[in-house]
């Protein structure tokens, strides 16, 4: 018996080493030659600084924000820092002691945050003090968005919440169904001060009215086609961006479409593919 199974696994390894071989090929894809050019642009560091221990080794969508004259940035493990945009002098930082995702979205004089567990932190933009916090369905991996009013964040559960800025209070919800495979992470809501606009891992782009959260509209970006789910996975998970009036948006497996904002039409569309924002 034990022969046997020792027979059988010889065999196995002599298949699997062949099997290497096999799909292993003769020719070696070669990188291609670099071409000379003339810089338009001379490039020089300003100043550089390190936030605690870095973004870490799990998927992430982490970024620092801008709000006037200060950069605030915060690594894996909750450590947030405020710095001086043209010096680059650290102003203060503070240890949330808690893994952190998505990064840091700040304006109106604050800083915003939310954890592994779910839950979202304001803290004051001037000396790192909390001011609220609010307890979420769950994960949030993109960059949360703020305007004069209200905190949007986008859910990997297809739940977009929108929180009052000043007191974290619950102002509106909106959710869809997410597909059965989806990429991991979210695409960044764009809020404008009346609508919000986000795509969706459904493939569908949607506006949002700021008052209560009802659609104005949606258009289908990418279409899930395919015999298996990794063949129709569709997310939306780049920000979607304004440029003289005109939305642009791109899918994964999908199109990049320009859109006016205003009615839903798409001017143009082309077939590309990409998770990233235009």
């Amino acid at each position: 018996m034990n022969r046997g199974i020792k027979v059988l696994t010889a065999l196995l390894m002599s298949g699997l080493l062949a099997g290497c071989g096999f799909w292993g090929g003769g020719e070696e894809v070669q990188p291609a030659e670099l071409v000379d050019f003339s810089a338009e642009n001379n490039v020089s560091v300003q100043w550089s600084a390190s936030v605690g221990s870095g973004p870490g080794q799990r998927f992430h969508q982490m970024m620092p924000s801008i709000d006037g004259e200060r950069i605030y940035a915060a690594d894996s493990q909750g450590v947030v820092s405020a710095f001086e945009r043209q010096s680059g002098q650290r102003v203060w930082s503070v240890n949330l002691k808690e893994p952190v995702v998505g990064g840091v979205g700040a304006g109106f004089g604050q800083v915003l945050l939310t954890t592994r567990a779910g839950e979202a932190i304001a803290l004051n933009g001037n000396d790192g003090k909390e001011l609220w916090r609010y307890k979420l369905a769950s994960e949030v991996t993109a960059q949360i968005q703020i305007n004069s009013e209200l905190v949007v964040m986008q859910q990997v559960s297809g739940r977009i919440t929108a929180l009052d800025r000043m007191t974290g209070e619950h102002r509106w919800s909106f959710d869809v169904q997410v597909p059965a495979l989806t990429l991991r992470g979210t695409g960044i809501p764009l809020l404008a001060a009346d609508v919000t606009f986000a795509g969706m891992s459904n493939g569908r782009l949607v506006a949002l009215d700021n008052r209560d959260g009802g659609m104005i509209w949606d258009q289908r970006v990418s279409v899930n086609e395919g015999r298996s789910e990794l063949e129709r996975i569709a997310d939306i998970n780049g920000r979607p961006i304004i440029v003289d009036k005109m939305l642009f948006v791109v899918g994964y497996q999908g199109r990049l479409l320009a859109i006016n904002p205003f009615n839903a039409q798409v001017q143009w569309a082309q077939t590309v593919s990409s998770y990233r924002s235009p």
